[in-house]
Formats: structure tokens, C-alpha cells, sequence
């Protein structure tokens, strides 16, 4: 029996996945900057890795629905080297056209980042 492998057309397949972790990422991040606490080490820690993870899984996934894996540790070496395999990788399948889906990885992950700071400006601004 084969396992069902994640398309184009699903959620995961797509960038769904991906978008909603950074959502939640996002939200995150502003509640505790609305809430004035600093963030926990627990926390900031999940937090760093848990972006990356979801792209890397996303080029796994991405890489399976294509039937172009390159090699058996390619979802650990995507996600140890993810800021040069995720260009690389969308180069190769894409062409230069990959280029673009990594600006939009790279707009989320800085999203998450910058939206607290968005939210602590408007907040000292209002009082």
C-alpha cells in the first residue's frame, strides 16, 4: 500500500502551512508585546526554529509532489542551510521564477519580526 503523498492542490502542499505558522508566529509576538512581556527563553526559542522548520517541510513536500529529490538527508540539509537550499532549490525547479516564492518566504519570516515592532510603535504613540 503506498502512502499518499502531499499535492500541489492540498493545503500542505501549498503555502498554507507555511502562512498560517507565521500567522500564528505573528500573533504571538504581538501579544506579548501588548501585554509588556518580555518574551520567555522557551518560547523565543520554539520561535526561531519553528519558521525555518515549516519552509523546510514545505520544500520536502514541494520536492515529493515533484518527484525530484535529490538526495535521502535532503529535508535536514534544507533546513540546516535553509537560507542558500531554498533559493537553490526554487531556482532549480522554477527556474528564475523561484526566486520570487523566496522574496515571499523571506517578506514572512521578516513579518514576524517586524509586525511586534509595528504594534509597540502604535502602541507608545496612543498612550
Amino acid at each position: 500500500m503506498s502512502q499518499r503523498e502531499p499535492t500541489a492542490g492540498t493545503f500542505s502542499g501549498n503555502y498554507g502551512w507555511v502562512l498560517l505558522l507565521a500567522a500564528l508566529l505573528i500573533i504571538f509576538n504581538c501579544m506579548y508585546v501588548l501585554n509588556g512581556v518580555p518574551h520567555s527563553e522557551g518560547a523565543e526559542f520554539i520561535a526561531t526554529f519553528l519558521l525555518p522548520f515549516a519552509l523546510a517541510l514545505w520544500v520536502v513536500w514541494d520536492a515529493r509532489s515533484r518527484r525530484c529529490t535529490p538526495c535521502y538527508d535532503f529535508g535536514l540539509l534544507v533546513y540546516f542551510f535553509w537560507i542558500a537550499a531554498i533559493p537553490g532549490y526554487l531556482v532549480w525547479t522554477r527556474g528564475w521564477r523561484g526566486l520570487i516564492v523566496f522574496i515571499g518566504f523571506i517578506i514572512l519570516v521578516l513579518s514576524t519580526w517586524i509586525a511586534p515592532y509595528i504594534v509597540w510603535s502604535l502602541t507608545q504613540r496612543n498612550g
